[in-house]
């Protein structure tokens, strides 16, 4: 089983389970908002302006489950609440890749935009998002080491499947 981190504020999938920058709030320079804008381009290139907007969840029938992922912080502490994974069905035309990359065009894009309100838990500041195949479909694993940022996620993903 592969993975791969998609890193919104670089606009590269890395092939490693380490470190990946976050998305965090732009500065308020002209500047910051053309290379937002330039980075949201980029990372939506050919991609259809339906799932910029909407991302993956749009389709909650698609959503086969949802897991709370725990980790412990420190050796002798409990396993505390770090993210969700989603677990995605195949669908005709959707691969690893492209799934990645309308990730990370969502999250670009809205990032572009100050979109900072919505329900979609790849929304969330200071997260990471990583993409894997299981024998049915995809597993997308959102996590943060930001405990407010964990328990929003947590909050987000729920609702896509209540």
């Amino acid at each position: 089983m592969s993975t791969k981190i998609f890193c919104a504020s670089v606009g590269i999938a890395v092939a490693s389970a380490t470190g990946c920058a976050t998305t965090e709030s732009a500065g308020s320079s002209p500047m910051a908002g053309q290379d937002e804008a330039r980075a949201a381009a980029l990372a939506c290139t050919d991609v259809p302006n339906s799932d910029r907007d909407d991302g993956p969840f749009v389709h909650r029938d698609r959503i086969a489950g949802l897991e709370v992922l725990r980790e412990r912080l420190y050796p002798k502490a409990p396993p505390q609440p770090t993210g969700v994974a989603i677990y995605v069905r195949a669908t005709p035309g959707l691969t690893e890749p492209w799934l990645g990359r309308i990730i990370e065009c969502t999250r670009e894009h809205h990032r572009a935009v100050a979109s900072q309100e919505s329900a979609d838990p790849l929304l969330v500041a200071d997260t990471r998002v990583a993409v894997s195949t299981t024998p049915t479909g995809y597993r997308i694993t959102i996590r943060s080491a930001d405990p407010a940022a964990a328990r929003a996620v947590i909050e987000k993903g729920q609702a896509l499947i209540n």
